[in-house]
């Protein structure tokens, strides 16, 4: 009897391992912009970023502009890259080091911008990773991420919707999620 004790506690105590297991992946997550909502363009990197600059400089109203600390204004975003030491590089040109490209939109009648990026694959040339990750509201630059609870169920599906018209729709881009 002792005998059939000890195989169901070592049955059990691994079948709690393995749920415990399974139900702890989702908390560990790991990576950048986990919780983003994805997009994948049949695009290379380099022709989607070249759409999207061509869009903002066709559509200005969609252009998002932010002012440093010493009052300059710019438009944030760029190729982002891990340096050594240094941390994370942004820079307005590309390199084989870069990682991420990043871009806003502004949406006025919301009074806010998104932060999209763009997963730069350096292998795969034929689709390429576009990512929803957050809002900022003017003017004090509150909002949250995407997927993740910080913005409200209603919020999120209009932005997402917003975003899936006026952006990727007249990005005139074969997408999926």
């Amino acid at each position: 009897m002792k005998k059939y004790k000890k195989k169901y506690f070592y049955s059990g105590l691994l079948f709690s391992i393995i749920i415990v297991i399974f139900l702890g992946c989702n908390l560990f997550k790991v990576g950048s912009y986990v919780d983003a909502e994805n997009y994948y363009i049949t695009l290379s990197n380099r022709e989607l970023i070249e759409k999207i600059d061509l869009f903002k400089k066709n559509n200005p109203q969609y252009r998002y502009f932010s002012t440093d600390g010493k009052g300059n204004i710019y438009e944030p975003g760029g190729y982002t890259q891990d340096k050594l030491g240094e941390g994370k590089i942004v820079t307005k040109y590309p390199s084989d080091s870069a990682t991420f490209f990043s871009c806003y939109f502004y949406f006025a009648d919301f009074k806010a911008s998104i932060l999209c990026i763009v997963r730069l694959n350096h292998t795969n040339e034929k689709m390429t990773n576009f990512m929803l990750t957050a809002v900022l509201y003017d003017p004090n630059g509150s909002g949250g991420s995407f997927n993740n609870g910080d913005l409200s169920r209603k919020e999120e599906k209009r932005f997402k919707r917003k975003f899936e018209t006026e952006i990727l729709g007249n990005l005139g881009v074969v997408w999926k999620q």
